[in-house]
């Protein structure tokens, strides 16, 4: 296997540049060294490793994906207890968009627009799923 981006070991010092492909492809992390652009690793090195891959593209798909999915999920609530549960996928898929600007924004060297995607991805991440997926599950259940 070859080494040519996306997919970063994790871990490992700092990411390169980040380039858009769907193919996800393999770095070893077993080394102890930064793996260099072309690195061949042989199988065993590749199952030992834990990968991180950058792709804009996924994320953008996943989130159109789960946003459409959000989108019918809200529209099958019969009451207004379901709402929040059902509001789920769909800030999922939002939070799939932001994650693609967000990997855009290293691509394209804007600052301002990482920083303010990595807040709004952290909110989504430390703040709201935290809170909001026992409260929408809480308002579920019959008392």
């Amino acid at each position: 296997m070859r080494w040519d981006g996306p997919c970063w070991p994790a871990g490992v010092g700092a990411a390169p540049r980040v380039k858009l492909l769907l193919t996800p492809t393999f770095v070893s992390e077993s080394t102890g060294s930064e793996p260099r652009r072309g690195t061949v690793l042989n199988h065993s090195d590749a199952l030992r490793t834990r990968i991180v891959c950058f792709s804009a593209t996924a994320s953008f798909i996943a989130g159109t994906a789960l946003s459409l999915l959000g989108v019918a999920t809200l529209r099958a609530a019969q009451r207004k207890a379901e709402i929040p549960f059902a509001t789920i996928p769909l800030l999922f898929g939002i939070q799939q968009i932001v994650e693609g600007v967000l990997w855009l924004s290293f691509r394209f060297d804007a600052l301002q627009l990482n920083v303010a995607m990595t807040y709004l991805f952290s909110i989504f991440s430390h703040v709201l799923w935290p809170m909001f997926v026992p409260f929408s599950i809480g308002l579920l259940e019959a008392v």
